[in-house]
């Protein structure tokens, strides 16, 4: 694979450039609007896109958004940094909620890193007036377990304990991080292979901060948590496929937790431990991204979507949705038809 290096410049930028920009490294982008379709411009500001043939992604992106609209990608199974320079940003993941900022000064920084290994959908509104500044690092899980494996550390244990699906931790940016940062979002060498490497040498910079800080843990937990233990996460593993087997249809608590081989209540306090959020809210959100799936293939109504993510009225359907993916299901399911 060749390298794959384009950086828009300080214009309005549109939807289908964006789209180009990250097609060209393997992935998939679209935007629904609420409103008129008239204005295909979503930023006035610069954005870079690259990547390595190893494996390694860096995105940057500093720009004012011109619409409120919800952007989307299909994030493929991969180690993600996101350091947020100036703004706020919201976005979900798998079902799980994020938040960054609001960051306002120049020396401070917000950092989330977050894992999936498996495919997820991830959504962000974009809002009109909105000034942000972020640079997002990744590597996919291949290029982690091959280093791993090149080291002679037990992958599958490091596995357990670094790169659970949607493992993540969020902190505050210290000094070096920021300027690693602020370097990848101004890098303006003309010479190509000058560019390239200063781009390589500084995300995995931050891959390596991003790991530290896997390792260490640094989301808060309850005083005198542990975290699950290596057979606890097999059995967390075995809860989610099933959960995954038995969709549209919600298995519960006891029934999952008899599957896994763990009481309801060890279920509960393990996976909020490792996820990040409680097992119904998991669940509830997998069931909404099943719902939105099947919308995009014109597979059913909203009707019948609501009544696939089990909600009994479609208007509670509707608020639930409008939530978690920042617009409506029909306004949803219509853009997807329009693309």
């Amino acid at each position: 694979m060749r390298d794959s290096d384009t950086s828009l410049p300080l214009e309005s930028i549109t939807a289908r450039a964006v789209g180009a920009v990250v097609g060209r490294v393997g992935a998939h982008y679209w935007v629904e609007r609420p409103g008129p379709r008239s204005d295909p411009h979503l930023m006035d500001g610069r954005m870079l896109m690259w990547r390595s043939p190893t494996g390694v992604i860096a995105h940057a992106s500093d720009g004012r958004e011109l619409q409120d609209s919800t952007a989307t990608i299909e994030v493929p199974p991969r180690l993600n940094l996101i350091i947020l320079l100036e703004g706020k940003l919201t976005f979900s993941l798998g079902g799980r909620q994020f938040r960054l900022g609001p960051v306002a000064s120049p020396d401070v920084a917000q950092c989330q890193a977050v894992v999936t290994t498996r495919p997820e959908v991830l959504s962000r509104p974009l809002r009109r007036g909105r000034v942000l500044r972020k640079v997002t690092v990744a590597v996919e899980g291949g290029w982690l377990a091959k280093r791993l494996s090149d080291l002679g550390t037990d992958v599958e244990a490091a596995s357990d304990t670094l790169l659970r699906h949607l493992s993540g931790v969020c902190w505050d940016a210290d000094r070096e991080t920021v300027e690693l940062a602020e370097a990848l979002l101004s890098n303006q060498h003309s010479d190509a292979l000058r560019r390239r490497l200063h781009l390589e040498s500084r995300a995995l910079e931050l891959v390596a901060v991003a790991l530290e800080h896997l390792q260490q843990g640094r989301s808060p937990e309850p005083a005198g948590a542990s975290s699950p233990g290596r057979r606890d996460l097999g059995r967390l593993n075995r809860a989610l496929d099933f959960v995954e087997r038995a969709m549209p249809r919600d298995p519960g608590l006891e029934e999952t937790a008899r599957h896994a081989g763990l009481s309801v209540s060890t279920l509960q306090r393990h996976f909020r431990r490792a996820y990040g959020q409680s097992f119904v809210r998991y669940v509830r959100g997998r069931r909404l991204e099943r719902a939105r799936e099947a919308l995009w293939r014109n597979e059913m109504t909203v009707g019948e979507a609501a009544y696939v993510a089990g909600y009994r009225h479609v208007s509670n359907f509707v608020t639930a949705y409008r939530r978690m993916f920042g617009c409506t299901p029909g306004a949803d399911a219509g853009a997807c038809a329009s693309r």
